[in-house]
């Protein structure tokens, strides 16, 4: 049985993110060394061929300054989503089995890359 009501198709991964390198004005071979990767790789993602890592994905949104719902065609909103800057976190709302455990989770994010900020560009 068929799920009643409408279905929105936007464009493919591959043809969105094809349309961004282009935008941008980029090659392959410049999109692949911006990621981390070679232009076969920037090739076989616009292809079909084969699909970039999840953390690449990011990598690619980050660059282009989109959203990743965005870049995997589940939306026409570009944008980023937005984060509360550090500065209107409250941690004085937290007691202090909260702040130990807000501690904890921040280190166990701080000592994996794919959570952290490239701070040698």
């Amino acid at each position: 049985m068929k799920p009643q009501g409408r279905t929105i198709m936007y464009d493919s991964f591959e043809s969105r993110l094809k349309m961004l390198r282009k935008e941008k004005g980029d090659t392959q071979e410049t999109l692949g060394y911006a990621v981390d990767v070679n232009r076969t790789a920037v090739a076989n993602w616009e292809n079909g061929i084969r699909r970039p890592s999840l953390l690449t994905i990011r990598k690619l949104a980050l660059y282009f300054n989109v959203s990743t719902d965005y870049l995997c065609g589940r939306t026409n909103d570009r944008r980023q989503a937005t984060i509360a800057p550090v500065s209107e976190i409250d941690l004085a709302k937290l007691n202090r089995d909260g702040l130990k455990l807000l501690l904890e989770f921040y280190r166990f994010l701080e000592s994996r890359p794919e959570y952290c900020t490239d701070l040698k560009s």
